[in-house]
């Protein structure tokens, strides 16, 4: 659960807001009551509230009015009578377009129903600007989406409009939009911003790279350190293709040569790689060499300190001390943190190339790999193939939780999904995350078919946030991730629905967490979690009728698993899923933030 909290925890979402009249806006209310002053009661959405009007009116009539003023108190004009007889929208909608002198269209016409209807608030402009954007999809669809950004008060923008529209109805999914924009892009002229946009896409295509390269690195570093002379040799091999130690023909494994190398890359060039020691005296460690540890992060820092430390002032050499630093910054640089974010950059450093580089330089290998008959192959190809065939095999096999956490954390990274909350405060490179690519591809789109493909994929990654709900100590969390990992393309959608403590953090002692998604041989499944008291009551919907069975061995370890992290399983029920029904239930997920949305479907 502090896993999934981690994922879930997304700061900056817009709180629920309070409608307040401003100036201009126009709504349908009724008369209740006169009051001294030319002061009236007024029935609006249920509610009740006292105005200042201009002639008295007839108690019990429904009006159009428009706010002339909020300041010291609230002022109505009257723009019509709502309707000429009975309450029908239809007959309140044509007063309102005639007495306005709006264009007398079918979108102007749908929008002034709903809003005799509904008692919408909105301005001219506003009923002028909807009309124009429901043109966009069909009318009803297009209601609907005005309806959810009245009635959760957001902001009243087109830029809103297409993104809810991107979600709401059978849009596809966010994994088809990201398929179409790569292979559009494959197409178009290369510069820095396309070759960065391409990077990040073919990484959330295969987020199971990184994984698999970290894994990889783990056991080829075993093989360096203790692997029988001829893996070493082929080690070497590998290395010396890569371009990662010079081709000297000599077949051994030389850390110290890596280690000299990514020491020259940081350290001034008039340094003396022959020994180190007028950089390393003690205490002057952060005056003498500024330069190389300023590069490191705080972790690598300690590390550089705690092992000149050991070594005493001695006279040291750049053998002996890679030796010591060297494969202990590696090893470092191979596991994966606490937080589940895979990062490469850190071994890439160390190998003295970028991220980019190393993962192109692996994804090459492993296609090189499986298509030369392996007897073709060079003996540092070859233990590659070797490696990383067992590597792909156990993580898709046996994929643990640890893994699938930190997949899930990587895609979140990759697709900015909490970018705007962290833009005051990014510690990295913002332009390394898809969502300002997609901004600046708009900007400047090489094609116009490509700028419609960026727009629409960026308006849906903005819809999730938007659709979230804050209200304080109450929260709904909204999210979409697209999976596309070893074999695996669909969307997992995430609803999650419960408070914050007083420290600001997500409950996860109470909280309840709606999954959806299809899957290639089960299709649509969803999964109700209820969280009371960190006792737990799961409900799997699927319109498989031997899921309870295929399920059955996996519950006790279900059971254990979660006592591990110290919650208690009070049961698991399988209920049957009718054809759409998992569709209504996705877009109930959506479009109302706190409705169950399962219980009264099934």
């Amino acid at each position: 659960m502090n896993s999934l909290q981690s994922i879930v925890s997304l700061t900056g979402i817009p709180q629920e807001r309070q409608v307040h009249f401003q100036t201009g806006e126009m709504f349908s209310g009724k008369i209740v009551k006169w009051l001294p002053q030319n002061m009236a009661e007024i029935n609006i959405k249920g509610q009740k509230m006292i105005a200042k009007m201009e002639v008295p009116l007839q108690a019990g009539e429904r009006y159009w009015f428009v706010v002339d003023t909020v300041k010291h108190g609230l002022h109505l004009k009257v723009i019509a009578k709502a309707a000429e007889m009975g309450t029908d929208p239809k007959l309140a909608a044509e007063s309102l377009v005639k007495e306005l002198s709006l264009t007398n269209s079918s979108e102007i016409k749908a929008i002034a129903e709903k809003m005799a209807a509904e008692q919408w608030v909105l301005t001219k402009e506003k009923l002028e600007n909807a009309a124009q954007w429901i043109k966009l999809t069909d009318t009803k669809a297009g209601l609907e989406i005005l309806k959810l950004m009245i009635d959760r008060s957001l902001p009243f923008t087109k830029s809103v409009f297409i993104s809810l529209m991107s979600v709401m109805g059978d849009t596809g999914n966010t994994n088809s939009l990201l398929t179409e924009l790569r292979e559009q892009m494959a197409s178009s002229a290369e510069g820095q911003s396309v070759n960065q946009l391409m990077n990040t896409l073919h990484q959330i295509k295969d987020p199971e790279t990184k994984l698999l390269t970290m894994k990889f690195f783990q056991q080829f570093l075993a093989v360096l350190e203790s692997g029988d002379p001829s893996e070493q040799a082929a080690a070497a091999d590998l290395l010396q293709k890569w371009g990662l130690l010079p081709k000297e023909g000599q077949f051994s494994v030389r850390l110290s040569d890596l280690a000299v190398k990514w020491l020259n890359s940081l350290l001034p060039s008039t340094m003396d790689n022959d020994s180190f020691q007028p950089f390393f005296s003690s205490g002057e460690i952060e005056s003498k060499i500024p330069s190389f540890l300023s590069q490191l992060d705080t972790a690598d820092q300690e590390l550089v300190r705690a092992i000149w430390n050991e070594s005493g002032p001695e006279q040291m050499q750049t053998t002996k001390w890679a030796e010591k630093l060297y494969p202990v910054l590696l090893k470092e640089a191979v596991s994966v943190p606490a937080n589940g974010e895979i990062s490469l950059k850190k071994l890439a450093a160390l190998l003295t190339v970028s991220e980019s580089q190393l993962l192109k330089l692996v994804a090459e290998e492993a296609d090189r790999t499986k298509q030369i008959p392996f007897e073709n192959l060079k003996e540092g190809e070859k233990l590659f193939g070797v490696l990383w065939e067992k590597i792909e095999q156990e993580t898709e096999n046996h994929l643990t939780g640890k893994d699938a956490f930190a997949l899930l954390k990587t895609m979140m990274k990759l697709l900015g999904a909490n970018y705007e909350s962290k833009l005051l405060s990014f510690t990295e490179n913002w332009k390394e995350v898809l969502k300002p690519q997609l901004a600046a591809l708009i900007k400047d789109s090489p094609s116009e078919e490509i700028k419609v493909s960026a727009e629409k994929l960026l308006a849906r990654l903005n819809a999730y946030p938007i659709l979230s709900n804050d209200q304080g100590v109450a929260q709904t969390i909204l999210m979409n991730l697209p999976l596309s990992f070893f074999g695996l393309h669909t969307d997992l959608t995430v609803k999650w629905s419960g408070k914050r403590n007083k420290d600001g953090k997500l409950d996860p002692d109470y909280c309840r967490i709606l999954f959806y998604l299809e899957l290639k041989n089960l299709k649509e499944v969803v999964v109700d979690m209820k969280v009371q008291n960190r006792i737990v009551a799961i409900q799997i919907m699927n319109a498989n009728p031997q899921l309870k069975t295929i399920a059955a061995p996996l519950l006790s370890s279900l059971k254990v698993g979660l006592q591990k992290i110290r919650y208690q399983l009070l049961s698991v029920q399988f209920k049957p899923l009718t054809e759409n029904s998992g569709k209504k239930i996705l877009q109930e997920m959506i479009q109302d933030p706190f409705s169950t949305g399962v219980d009264m479907l099934i």
